[in-house]
C-alpha cells in the first residue's frame, strides 16, 4: 500500500517515540503502539496489523492530563518485516500543536529520569521542565 505521489510527506519529520493506544470504529481491539515521526500534518507509527488506507482510527495518549485523543486518517501503510508501518494524518488541524505538546513532556520527563541516573540529582517535574527550556526548546521547535 503505497502512498500516491500527491500524499507523501511534504513537512519535516520530528522524531519521537511516544505511546500511542490506536482504535477503530471498526474493532473492539485497541493496540499500544510508539510513534516514529511527528510531522505537521499527521505521524507514523508500527503496528503487527495492516490498516486500510482512507480508515479513521482513533489516537490517544495517555501520558498527559487532560490525555490526548484524536482522530486520524490511515494515508499510507508499509509492510515491514516485523508488521506495519502507518502513516495517519490528523483530521482537526490544532491537533499537531496540541501533540507536540505532548511530545515536549516526553523529553522533559526522559531528561528527568536522564539527570538522576547520570548526575544523582531528583529533579521535580517543573524543575526539570525548567532546566530542560532553557537547554532544548529552541531546538525542539525546529
Amino acid at each position: 500500500m503505497q502512498p500516491s505521489h500527491n500524499t507523501r510527506r511534504q513537512h519535516f519529520r520530528h522524531p519521537a517515540e511516544i505511546p500511542i493506544e490506536i482504535s477503530s470504529s471498526t474493532s473492539v481491539e485497541k493496540s499500544t503502539e510508539y510513534t516514529h515521526d511527528i510531522s505537521c500534518d499527521g505521524l507514523s507509527f508500527q503496528s503487527a496489523s495492516a490498516l486500510q488506507v482512507d480508515h479513521i482510527v482513533t489516537l490517544t495518549i495517555k501520558l498527559t492530563k487532560p490525555r490526548f485523543e484524536e482522530s486520524a486518517r490511515v494515508i499510507w501503510c508499509h509492510e515491514l518485516t516485523t508488521g506495519y508501518e502507518i502513516g495517519v494524518s490528523f483530521l482537526e488541524k490544532d491537533a499537531l500543536f496540541r501533540i507536540r505538546m505532548v511530545e515536549q513532556v516526553c523529553h522533559i520527563e526522559q531528561y528527568r529520569k536522564d539527570v538522576l541516573k547520570l548526575q544523582n540529582r531528583d529533579l521535580t517535574s517543573q524543575e526539570a521542565a525548567l532546566e530542560w527550556i532553557n537547554k532544548y526548546a529552541t531546538d525542539f521547535s525546529r
